[in-house]
């Protein structure tokens, strides 16, 4: 599937909404909007399954800012994802994690792997 900057890769009965944005051509941030649970994973993972199959090299922020709750199918989904990227060399981090969701990546070691992006960028 080819991705486009601004396209909605996702939409459902679930609520959950995820966009691509392409940031001054030199990374593509993946803004997630919703609950992420067992649910809505798979939404997920197939948007980011779809942006990382057209990428080499170009680094990815998933922006969590619109998302209240991410349960352990939602780490499992960020955790695939880094390791597909880290395939293809692009690297991937999150970005502006709630203070919930944030505190399930601290726990679960989730953040240090991936790292946070850095605010404002």
């Amino acid at each position: 599937m080819h991705t486009e900057p601004g396209q909605l890769l996702s939409t459902s009965a679930a609520d959950l909404r995820i966009t691509l944005t392409n940031i001054g051509g030199h990374l593509l941030r993946v803004s997630v909007a919703g609950e992420v649970d067992f649910a809505t994973s798979g939404e997920l993972r197939a948007a980011l399954d779809a942006v990382l199959a057209d990428l080499t090299g170009t680094p990815v922020e998933v922006d969590l800012a619109e998302v209240p709750f991410l349960d352990s199918s939602g780490v499992h989904v960020l955790l695939d994802a880094y390791a597909w990227a880290a395939d293809r060399d692009c690297p991937l981090v999150v970005a502006n994690a709630r203070p919930v969701v944030r505190r399930v990546l601290e726990i679960t070691g989730v953040l240090a792997l991936l790292g946070l992006a850095p605010a404002g960028r």
